[in-house]
């Protein structure tokens, strides 16, 4: 079952608008994550705005990586568009419409919307991800902070269990048997 979820970003005249439409996953956040992080460190002066009014749902990497990314572009430059049911839909759960720069009203867009489309990441990659989303999310004083928190750790853990495998796997050397006589 495929999880439906529409990334499209247009210019602003102050940056850019990306519309986050259905439901953001793990599978989405990666590629969201590189755009807007790309959006604030080559333009220092750009703003990036995230219009969730059309979302659905947001899961916990998903928000997590909001809140690092409002951390990564300041209240000045990076903005969240979510009217009241927006907010009780998709944030107030995990007490980030507290730490959100929230918008009520996206700014108007001045181009065409492009699809963002996820990128392939490893099982590494994305788990890095998840984990510092989830490191973020376990950082707030909500109900919830103790449970993220737990699961970063697990991810840490189960990455490095796994690099410690991976590696163990090229300090093995193979020997065939001589033939036989």
């Amino acid at each position: 079952m495929t999880i439906r979820c529409d990334l499209c970003v247009s210019r602003t005249s102050g940056g850019f608008i990306v519309r986050v439409q259905g439901k953001g996953t793990a599978t989405h956040s990666p590629a969201f994550a590189a755009f807007v992080k790309g959006c604030l460190v080559e333009d220092p002066a750009a703003t990036v705005t995230v219009d969730l009014l059309g979302c659905e749902y947001l899961d916990s990497t998903f928000l997590g990586c909001l809140l690092k990314l409002q951390r990564t572009g300041t209240a000045k430059r990076f903005h969240v568009v979510a009217d009241d049911a927006a907010r009780s839909r998709l944030l107030t759960a995990t007490c980030l419409d507290k730490y959100l720069t929230l918008l009520s009203k996206a700014p108007k867009s001045t181009g065409t919307f492009l699809r963002i489309e996820p990128d392939e990441v490893s099982k590494q990659e994305l788990g890095r991800h998840m984990q510092e989303a989830h490191e973020v999310l376990g950082e707030l004083p909500s109900a919830s902070a103790s449970v993220f928190k737990r699961i970063a750790e697990q991810l840490a853990h189960d990455l490095e269990q796994e690099e410690q495998d991976n590696s163990m796997l090229f300090d093995t050397a193979v020997v065939t048997p001589p033939p036989r006589p």
